[in-house]
This record gives structure tokens, C-alpha cells and sequence, in this order.
């Protein structure tokens, strides 16, 4: 590459950290009443039944190929639980700016919004981006270094390859890189404007369209060329979240921070652990044993590398394997039955009743992962424990036969902590919140 093209790439990715090297956006749960799908009449059991099917779906989604899902998948889950992710953004976009909801994914390697002009379109309650509206927006050509693809849309505009969703007949979308500015919380300018690069879907076919549907598009965290992570200088590949622990239904919206951003919250008193990041399609863990109560389950290594294991806020839950989960709830029966606590029929989960005041031996579950890092659960991370019950917040996830079996480390778990993902050094730190 000629000296110029560098200059060119290091200052359009200058131009997208922004001055103050951090910034931060929106994140709300689907269970938030800050969210639009908030459904602010369900009870407590029929919300954390909602966090047991989506997180069952999502489990089917990452297990199975992501150009692939089976027919009979579809129709069990339905295509939206297929797709969702039980985060999204709230991120105002163009000059004058515009507020839109994008799903959050770490899986998808590319972020893009329904155009008005859509040739192909899902339902959405109001509109979708209106791109001619915006001063600051610019189509990306082809003479573009960050083009990868051309011709068959546009000759000079740069285009997207498709995005599979699932088969053909299910989701995807097809259309063209663009450039506009995007709006995020500043570390220490309020608000500041990035340029970012972007899809600007044209004919789409998603999952989550509907006259009560809000999204428009997806906001993708992956490791792909065009994922906005990757857009960043290398040196601020990172970001980071705090999930407090808050009763279900009752979560308010944090923030999902960038860059520099992710230091903020560290106290100097902050136990920081860190384990080996292993960035894939996903991003994923070398997990090498549970533990309950300070003693292994009974799980080998062996087992654990058998199998991948990803971390993904996406998932509201986080489940295993067949023979880990099994592993752990008999060694949790086991524990219950000594305490002589009574066992509540559940068709999924382990649950449990108790009077409130006179129970309080909840026992410790830590994840172990690479570099003698290890993840304790907090009760409330472990259990969701309401006024007279208590259940497993873990979660089988051999669904649909072992080969589509996963092991996916979920948002519930990690509430009461902060988490960073480092991109360039290949690493995820964790503490305990304060």
C-alpha cells in the first residue's frame, strides 16, 4: 500500500475514536421499561419465562449454523425469538440527528438500517432512516479503501454482501455502504459526532418486522471488517459493560462504553481478572471447570474444550451442554436434598421453595476459565429468586440435538460485575461492581 493510502486509512479511523479517545451509547434490556417492547403487565414468573425462551431460541440461533436454521426450528421458536438478542441501542443518527433502536449483536460483523427508500421492506412503526434528509450523509464509493465490493447494485457506490439471517426464505439483507454521523455520549464533550461506516439495507427480510416492531436495523459488535468495533484504531479496539443486578422487569437502560471509556468505572480496590479472548465468528472463552461451593463439579477439560464456549450478553440466560448442566444441577439436587429444602416441579428449571428470612445458604457456582481467572455468580446472578422460590438461572442447551449444543455464558450471569473485552490484546477482564 503507497504511503498516501495509509495516511488516508489512519486518518479516517483518527476521525472515528473522536478527540476524547472515549464514548459510550444507550444499552436497554427488552425487559427495560425504557424499551418499546416493554410489556409492563406480565408478572414476574411469565417475565423470566419469556428470559427462559428467548434464551432457549438464542441458544438454537448460535448453535446452529448462522446460514442455516431448520425448518422445524422456525416453526417451534418463531422467526423473531430466532433473531433477537435480549439487548438493544438507542443511537440518534444524521444531520439533523435521528433517534432509531438497533438490535445489539456480537455475532453479526456488520451494522445496517432499513433505508426509506427500501426496495424490499419489514414493518416498522414509524419510519425508517431517511438518508436524503441528512446533510452528512455520503454513499461509500468504490474507489474506497475500505470497499471490498462492487457492481451489482451501483457501479460506483460500494455495496454490502449479503447478510444471511437464516435461508434464503427467513431473514437477510442486501444493499450499500454508506457514510454518516453517529451520535454518542462523550467522556468529556457531552455529545460528540463520529463518522461511521455503515449498511443502508435496501432489500431486506427480518425477522423482527411488525406494526409494533421499532428496530430498524442491527448494530453489529463482531469482529468483521465492517463491525464497528473493528472500525476503531487498533489501540481502542475495546469495550466494556456493568450489568447491575435489578429485579427483572425493573432494569433501567446503562451504558455500553468505547475506547478509553472502559477504565472509567475501574476502582483502585477493583479485584480485575482477565482470561484469553478468543475471537472467532463469536467471541469465545476457554472454560476449564465449574465449581460449587469451592469444589469441582466433576467436569473434565476435556469436556470443556469438546464444546465452544461464548460469551454473550445477547443471551439473557446462560446455558451448557447436556452433560455439564446435568453435571451441575445433580451436584445443586444433591446440596437442596442435604439442606432438606423442597424441590418445586418446573418443565425447565431447577426450582425451589423457602421462607424468606429463614433461608440464606445459597450456595457458591464459579466458572473457571484460562489463566486461573475465576467468574463467582452472586446469588442473584445465580438464582432468580422471587418471594417464596427460587430458581436455577442456568439454563440446558442442547436443544435440537447434541450437534447444535452450545454452551453461551449470558447476560444474567454477569450481573453485579463489569466486563471489558480488549480486541487488540485478545483478552476479557472481569470484576465485581461496586
Amino acid at each position: 500500500m503507497a504511503p498516501s493510502m495509509h495516511i488516508l486509512v489512519l486518518f479516517f479511523l483518527f476521525h472515528l475514536v473522536c478527540a476524547t479517545q472515549g464514548f459510550s451509547m444507550k444499552l436497554i434490556p427488552m425487559d427495560s421499561p425504557e424499551s418499546p417492547l416493554y410489556e409492563k403487565n406480565l408478572t414476574q414468573e411469565e417475565r423470566f419465562q419469556k428470559l427462559i425462551d428467548l434464551t432457549v431460541s438464542r441458544a438454537h440461533w448460535i448453535g446452529s449454523s448462522r446460514t442455516k436454521i431448520e425448518k422445524d426450528m422456525a416453526a417451534t421458536f418463531g422467526l423473531a425469538q430466532l433473531l433477537s438478542g435480549y439487548y438493544m441501542v438507542s443511537l440518534i443518527i444524521g444531520t439533523p440527528g435521528v433517534q432509531f433502536f438497533l438490535l445489539l449483536d456480537t455475532g453479526s460483523h456488520l451494522t445496517w438500517v432499513q433505508a426509506q427508500d427500501c426496495e424490499r421492506c419489514f414493518e416498522i412503526e414509524g419510519s425508517s432512516f431517511n438518508y436524503e434528509q441528512s446533510s452528512s450523509f455520503t454513499y461509500l464509493s468504490c474507489d474506497d479503501l475500505m470497499c471490498r465490493s462492487c457492481g451489482d447494485v451501483d457501479d460506483d457506490i460500494c455495496e454490502y454482501e449479503e447478510q444471511n439471517y437464516g435461508e434464503d426464505k427467513h431473514s437477510k439483507t442486501v444493499g450499500l455502504l454508506a457514510k454518516d454521523e453517529m451520535t454518542f455520549i462523550s467522556d468529556t464533550l457531552g455529545e460528540e459526532k463520529v463518522k461511521v461506516i455503515f449498511g443502508l439495507g435496501l432489500k431486506n427480510k427480518m425477522a423482527f418486522g411488525g406494526e409494533d416492531n421499532r428496530m430498524v436495523g442491527i448494530f453489529g459488535l463482531g469482529p468483521g471488517p465492517y463491525s464497528f468495533i473493528s472500525q476503531l484504531p487498533l489501540s481502542s479496539r475495546r469495550f466494556s459493560y456493568c450489568l447491575p443486578w435489578n429485579a427483572i422487569g425493573e432494569e433501567s437502560s446503562r451504558l455500553i462504553k468505547f475506547g478509553n471509556s472502559v477504565f472509567e468505572n475501574v476502582q483502585n480496590d477493583a479485584v480485575v481478572q482477565t482470561t484469553p479472548l478468543i475471537i472467532d465468528r463469536l467471541y469465545l472463552l476457554n472454560c476449564t471447570g465449574i465449581s460449587v461451593n469451592g469444589k469441582n463439579i466433576g467436569i473434565s477439560k476435556d469436556v470443556f474444550r469438546s464444546s465452544d464456549f461464548v460469551i454473550d450478553s445477547g443471551a439473557p440466560l446462560t446455558t451448557l451442554v447436556p452433560n455439564i448442566y446435568n453435571q451441575l444441577t445433580k451436584v445443586l439436587r444433591d446440596y437442596f436434598k442435604w439442606l432438606k429444602v423442597r424441590r418445586v416441579p418446573h418443565k425447565q428449571q431447577l426450582c425451589y421453595s423457602y421462607k424468606p428470612g429463614e433461608f440464606y445458604s445459597f450456595p457458591n457456582i464459579t466458572f473457571h476459565f484460562q489463566g486461573a481467572a475465576h467468574f463467582r455468580l452472586t446469588k442473584t446472578s445465580a438464582f432468580q429468586i422471587e418471594e417464596d422460590t427460587f430458581c436455577l438461572a442456568i439454563q440446558s442447551g442442547g436443544f435440537g440435538g447434541e450437534e447444535n449444543s452450545i454452551n453461551m455464558f449470558g447476560a444474567y450471569s454477569q450481573t453485579s460485575h463489569c466486563v471489558i473485552y480488549d480486541i487488540q490484546m485478545k483478552q476479557l477482564s472481569f470484576y465485581l461492581s461496586s
